[in-house]
């Protein structure tokens, strides 16, 4: 029965507990608490060859169908006859042979019972220590990933913080913009020059005799507001623009609400980003005193 208590023994005292009832190997199993499934004690071989054999038999032995079968051995990796008996709702033996005795599970009852509740004890001691070592690595991690936020949330309050300032400066750069725009009698455009969206100010909506708003208009539409014997060339300068670096300048003729004849100067350049894969045109628009000849061409 000690061969049976102490974990590092149960190897060697299993087969000659076996021998005393014909059998050449004895194991046990113990029902796990969390799925309900028959798994080999501790001490005994752990990995059972052609496992859905194996765990169809054990099945069927907890059930009371079946007790006898030929399975392949854990311990000779051989087919081998085996028959089985519930000791316990928790705890079933196995033995191994031809020879084993028709009574043998029947004489080896009172020692199984108590080493199978010795057995199942180790298992939930076993699973409870699992889970408390879970438990604590969880808590762990749990501390590391509190800081690691903690850090994290420092770091988003300090640059919201800061893009709270830029943000500041830009509006109040944008105010003082559209101040000198409006003393100097300039109004400002930019364009896409992927979507040739054009974005027009205020004060360049005004000149153009469009709407303030919408502020975004389609190039096209934007020619049809100019004179019609100057939208090729106004055209032919925004394609001038994409083509160089070099600031264009262009004048143009449009019809006021009041139907008077206006001439507006329009000077771009083409900004590209180094880090986004964009190209942009910006420029100003303005009020020439007098009407003009239309002058275009690179400044």
């Amino acid at each position: 029965m000690l061969e049976l208590v102490e974990q590092p023994q149960r190897a060697a005292g299993a087969p000659r507990l076996a021998e005393k009832v014909g059998a050449t190997h004895l194991c046990i199993f113990i029902r796990d608490p969390e799925f309900g499934r028959f798994l080999p004690a501790l001490g005994f071989p752990q990995r059972l060859p052609d496992g859905l054999a194996w765990k169809s038999f054990l099945a069927d032995v907890a059930e009371g169908t079946q007790t006898q079968a030929n399975l392949i051995s854990p311990f000779t990796a051989k087919q081998t006859p085996v028959s089985a008996r519930l000791i316990t709702p928790d705890t079933l033996s196995v033995l191994f042979g031809e020879r084993t005795l028709a009574d043998a599970h029947t004489l080896l009852a009172p020692a199984l019972r108590l080493s199978g509740a010795l057995y199942l004890e180790e298992m939930r001691t076993s699973l409870s220590e699992v889970g408390a070592a879970l438990a604590r690595r969880t808590a762990q991690e749990a501390r590391k990933a509190a800081a690691t936020l903690n850090g994290v949330h420092e770091q988003l309050a300090s640059t919201l913080h800061h893009t709270r300032q830029l943000a500041g400066h830009v509006h109040r750069y944008q105010q003082q913009l559209e101040l000198a725009c409006r003393i100097s009698g300039l109004g400002a455009w930019e364009m896409d020059a992927t979507t040739r969206m054009v974005t027009l100010s205020p004060q360049s909506a005004a000149q153009l005799g469009l709407p303030p708003q919408p502020t975004h208009h389609h190039l096209n539409s934007f020619l049809r507001a100019l004179h019609t014997e100057d939208r090729n060339a106004v055209e032919d300068t925004f394609a001038a623009m994409l083509l160089s670096p070099e600031e264009h300048s262009v004048r143009f003729r449009l019809l006021s609400p009041t139907g008077s004849l206006r001439c507006i100067e329009l000077r771009g350049m083409l900004i590209e980003s180094a880090h986004e894969d964009t190209r942009t045109l910006i420029g100003f628009t303005r009020n020439v005193a007098r009407t003009a000849p239309m002058l275009t061409g690179a400044v």
